[in-house]
């Protein structure tokens, strides 16, 4: 998870992050970030994403809770 976590950082250009942050007040958590996102976790981990997945993840807590449970 630590390597999903670093592309996380490196995709929205910040330095700190923790599970409480919230996706929206990332300037560069757009359209491009989550096909960026998606690409990365189907060729790293070959785990499937939908765009309205994502979305749907409010905080970065959100987030990497769903990536975990798509890891097998």
């Amino acid at each position: 998870m630590e390597k999903i976590y670093k592309k996380l950082q490196d995709l929205l250009d910040s330095e700190s992050l923790n599970k409480d942050s919230m996706l929206e007040d990332f300037e560069d958590w757009d359209s491009l970030c989550i096909i960026t996102l998606i690409t990365f976790l189907d060729k790293e981990y070959n785990v499937n994403l939908y765009t309205n997945e994502l979305k749907a993840a409010k905080t970065v807590g959100d987030l990497m809770d769903l990536i975990q449970s798509k890891i097998k």
